[in-house]
């Protein structure tokens, strides 16, 4: 029944609060994400689940056999065998109760959510509202996820799948397999044909002959062979972009937006979708709205989806790869250029945004990570000592905030951290291991930081002070 973003952090921790001028003792069992102010947490006094705010006092009591993180003032929770929508003060939200009962996330990326669920009842999925309301009919099943304003579903009358907006009325439109809405188009297979449509229902594109592996607005991939060794990419007028062999299993991978990238003879080489070919590169990564291309020639170009080059930057000699993500949040690509072999050993770390880099004067063996949150950036130290480089032990971490203002620095010392990742999370809060399995929740208001650990409340830093 969890969100698929729910971090539930298995564990043992001890919380004080203050109440009435005494401090209570509460044993948790679990601790999941903070979400409105609250954050769902288990009970190891009786195995149930409930709420609390960020001093550790309960909110919502342990009542509950399971529960999820709130979203926009809603949890499902469940309770003897129903699932059921609660808000922030406990109080259930209308009428109906289900066998199960799950949000609706946008284009599979669990990170934006509707505030529509799919509940089950006697057998049958049902569109739910915010408000606890059954708004269409009964079917075979409802996707978790949305995609242009559409849900996919599966019938309940035959084996046939089809679509839904989000106000619950059905499309008229069936077929014997759709997929979800992505960018105004969705796959479909209709008499035997994979079909590429658009939101108006109309066909753009069939075959009959090879299954269709991806596509953007203008171009389709078809998969030539199960051994990923060959690809074909065409337009919509069936006309041959590409027809391309490569050297080997798996020597070829598709970037949706991008193009494909294709070993062959001992090199690499990016075709793109709209023809332009990229030779000879040593590593790339893609992010949203860019390619980065580390060439052979030392340098690290920025592209655009038509292959246009944007701004490039020099590597040392010794470059080994690059890497990076992309922080959806506040619009920045955070690049690494890599020097060793290793991870997180001789690394130099770049942002890029508005088409320019900007070298970041940080360590050389931090990696930048955890960006679930628009106002703050982790960054990561490792320890490599076990000589198992599979293996990572965070050893450090610096919290930043938008304007790269270092407002918290873990000092190894005395906080060592654990293989499980620090996270900031949507309200700003930080969960943590640290040193002999103790476990943290920080919280960050403003730019404040109050810690839960050792069994205190402690503010670690305040913007008030210097």
């Amino acid at each position: 029944m969890k969100k698929i973003i729910s971090i539930t952090l298995l564990f043992l921790l001890c919380l004080f609060i203050n109440s009435c001028n005494h401090k209570e003792e509460i044993l948790l069992k679990e601790v999941n994400l903070f979400h409105d102010g609250l954050a769902c947490v288990k009970s190891i006094d009786n195995g149930l689940y409930g709420y609390i705010n960020n001093l550790g006092e309960v909110i919502i009591d342990y009542i509950y056999d399971d529960a999820t993180p709130f979203y926009h003032g809603l949890a499902v929770v469940k309770k003897e065998e129903s699932e059921y929508l609660i808000d922030t003060s406990g109080k259930k939200v209308g009428n109906n109760t289900f066998e199960y009962l799950n949000q609706i996330t946008v284009n599979r990326d669990y990170t934006t959510w509707l505030d529509l669920y799919a509940g089950r009842i006697d057998g049958l999925v049902y569109l739910v509202n915010n408000r606890g309301e059954i708004i269409s009919k009964g079917y075979r099943e409802i996707s978790l996820s949305s995609g242009d304003n559409f849900i996919k579903v599966r019938f309940a009358d035959e084996y046939k799948e089809g679509y839904i907006d989000l106000s619950g009325n059905e499309i008229e439109h069936r077929f014997l397999y759709a997929d979800d809405f992505y960018n105004g188009l969705a796959e479909v297979e209709i008499n035997s044909e994979y079909c590429i449509i658009n939101k108006n229902f109309e066909v753009l594109f069939k075959t009959s002959d090879q299954e269709i592996f991806t596509y953007t607005d203008k171009v389709v991939a078809l998969k030539d062979d199960l051994a990923f060794e060959s690809f074909i990419v065409v337009d919509y007028e069936n006309n041959i972009i590409f027809n391309e062999v490569g050297s080997g299993t798996g020597s070829y991978k598709l970037e949706r937006n991008f193009g494909v990238r294709l070993k062959k003879d001992g090199k690499v080489n990016f075709y793109g979708f709209n023809g332009k070919i990229i030779y000879d590169i040593s590593d790339y990564f893609v992010t949203k709205d860019y390619l980065f291309i580390l060439g052979k020639d030392h340098y690290v170009t920025a592209y655009d989806k038509e292959l246009n080059k944007i701004k490039r930057i020099k590597a040392r000699d010794d470059v080994k790869s690059i890497d990076g993500m992309y922080n959806e949040y506040n619009g920045k690509t955070y690049l690494d250029i890599m020097y060793d072999e290793k991870p997180c050993i001789n690394t130099v770390h770049y942002e890029f945004t508005k088409n320019k880099f900007k070298k970041l004067n940080i360590s050389e063996s931090f990696e930048i990570g955890a960006l679930r949150n628009k106002n703050y950036y982790i960054l990561y130290d490792y320890d490599y000592s076990k000589g198992n480089f599979n293996y990572k032990r965070y050893t450090r971490y610096q919290v930043y905030n938008s304007n790269d203002r270092l407002i918290l620095d873990i000092n190894p010392k005395f906080d060592i951290i654990d293989e499980s990742c620090p996270s900031i999370l949507s309200d700003g809060y930080i969960i943590r291991k640290g040193v002999f399995d103790s476990k943290i929740i920080s919280v960050m208001e403003g730019e404040k930081i109050i810690e839960v650990k050792d069994y205190k409340i402690r503010t670690v830093w305040n913007n008030d002070k210097e």
